[in-house]
């Protein structure tokens, strides 16, 4: 069965949690973990297997912290899932038969589809699901 590890997890969080904040300067570790309630210690070790895959860039001094890499856009879910846990799997195979096999196949690719959104299609759903404000006359 499809699962992702703890640090997948978070590292999606805080991905997603740069996403939430790009534009605005980097992010202290710290923050982050406060924010989506990570372990800091954890999201520390996270935030490096990121920056060695190119997703985040880290900024040194008082004022510093990490950011997104790239634009929000340019960024997966599957991409930020494949960098910390390595290509998803649901087939577990191998198969007798490749009609046992097909079923899974096509759930594999849908998940797939699934996770090529991206960061800021991720973003962009918080935005729309927040509060809206209604005024009465």
């Amino acid at each position: 069965m499809l699962s992702l590890s703890a640090k997948a997890r978070y590292g999606l969080q805080a991905a997603y949690d740069l996403a939430l904040h790009a534009g605005n300067g980097p992010r202290q570790a710290r923050e982050v973990a406060a924010e989506q309630g990570i372990p800091q210690h954890f999201l520390e070790q996270v935030l490096v297997q990121l920056k060695r895959a190119l997703l985040v860039r880290s900024y040194r001094g008082s004022h510093g912290g990490y950011a997104l890499a790239r634009d929000p856009q340019q960024i997966s879910v599957l991409e930020v899932l494949t960098c910390l846990d390595g290509p998803l799997e649901l087939d577990g195979g191998p198969w007798s038969d490749a009609v046992l096999a097909a079923p899974l196949r096509r759930a594999a690719d849908g998940v797939t589809r699934a996770l090529q959104v991206s960061l800021a299609d991720l973003v962009w759903d918080k935005q729309r699901s927040g509060p809206r404000l209604t005024y009465q006359i």
